[in-house]
């Protein structure tokens, strides 16, 4: 867990400097629309996979497929990177929220995909329906980042998907 918070923290600060300011909402939707995406075609295809061939094969195929990226980052070039983590920890606005959109994340990404398995057995059949929630994730990403920019308040959808988060 913590190679994701290192590596969220350094992109999110990268791409934030190098964005403008009147695209934040919609660029950063489009970058986090790639993981429902590739979760709405990637999920069934898993599901056919471990369904057709194993799961070892699935775990161990995607082991393989996971270097890929990781031989990419030897060809990045260097650059100079300083985040200072005490300070940006009292920046933060709202921490109670931050921490509880971590705790609802954590549970969205683990909980409810183990949860569901009480109720689809078959590879397949839990491929395809985390690809028809991904494909929804995507549009209401897409729309959530588009009404954010339009409207000027990010602050408001950060509290009303939170709250609605925990709700659901």
């Amino acid at each position: 867990a913590s190679n994701l918070v290192f590596f969220w923290t350094v992109c999110n600060t990268l791409f934030f400097q190098y964005s403008q300011k009147h695209e934040h909402g919609f660029k950063s939707g489009i970058f986090v629309l790639m993981f429902p995406v590739m979760g709405a075609i990637l999920s069934p295809v898993a599901g056919l996979v471990a369904e057709k061939l194993s799961f070892h094969f699935l775990f161990f195929s995607s082991m393989f497929l996971y270097a890929v990226p990781i031989i990419f980052t030897f060809f990045l070039p260097d650059f100079d990177f300083e985040f200072k983590t005490r300070q940006a920890f009292f920046k933060i606005e709202h921490p109670t929220f931050v921490i509880f959109q971590g705790y609802i994340s954590m549970l969205t990404w683990n909980m409810i995909p183990i949860f569901t398995l009480f109720f689809i057995t078959a590879p397949i059949k839990f491929g395809g329906f985390l690809g028809y929630l991904s494909v929804f994730a995507a549009l209401a990403a897409l729309f959530n980042a588009k009404m954010s920019d339009k409207l000027k308040k990010r602050t408001s959808f950060f509290y009303v998907f939170t709250i609605l988060n925990a709700f659901s």
